[in-house]
């Protein structure tokens, strides 16, 4: 009898234990979705503007040295604005943008990406949070990567010949769609899309 006394109080305590963990849990949640500081929604959010200020700046190395100045192509091959990104992109002279007869330092791809991603980041707090941006911010994503994937595998295999500026429009939508996803604040994975359906 006395067993069962203590294995019922026991059980109680646990169950009070669980339910106060559960309350500071939806409370910490609550918390930080009213924290604006936290996300890249709100335009006075620490986090937003230093994203803001680290893209912008990787949209200045990207354009190259022939921005600022005349250079030769053996200085252009030697540039750090190129060797920043020599791991990240292949820096393929045709399939690059001039400025000042002079190529960026990446691809026209790459290009698309860096810079479609900094121009959204600016408009991001701008567009209202809902249950579609939700539910599809992360399929943006996986599309527009579908589609680069797609337009790359049907040049490779000559089926058509894309262009400078079909590779950017088509980077841009890997920009555009990032920066969508990173503003979204409460951004849905997608098996739960599919597992609640579509509607």
């Amino acid at each position: 009898m006395v067993g069962e006394t203590q294995a019922s109080t026991d059980a109680k305590s646990f169950d009070v234990h669980r339910q106060n963990e559960t309350k500071w849990n939806e409370t910490g949640i609550k918390q930080n979705i009213a924290m604006p500081n936290e996300t890249l929604s709100s335009y006075s959010s620490s986090l937003y503007w230093m994203v803001l200020l680290i893209s912008g700046g990787v949209v200045l190395v990207i354009l190259g040295p022939g921005l600022y100045s005349d250079v030769s192509l053996a200085e252009w091959y030697m540039s750090w604005q190129k060797q920043m990104f020599n791991v990240l992109c292949h820096q393929q002279l045709d399939r690059t943008i001039y400025l000042g007869e002079v190529p960026m330092a990446v691809c026209s791809r790459c290009s698309g990406i860096y810079i479609m991603f900094f121009v959204n980041i600016l408009f991001v707090p701008l567009i209202p949070q809902s249950k579609w941006r939700n539910k599809w911010a992360i399929f943006l994503v996986f599309t527009a990567l579908s589609i680069n994937l797609v337009d790359f595998s049907v040049n490779a295999f000559d089926v058509w010949e894309n262009t400078l500026t079909s590779r950017f429009l088509v980077g841009s939508l890997i920009g555009i769609s990032a920066a969508h996803l990173l503003g979204t604040d409460r951004p849905q994975q997608p098996k739960e899309i599919f597992s609640h359906g579509t509607k």
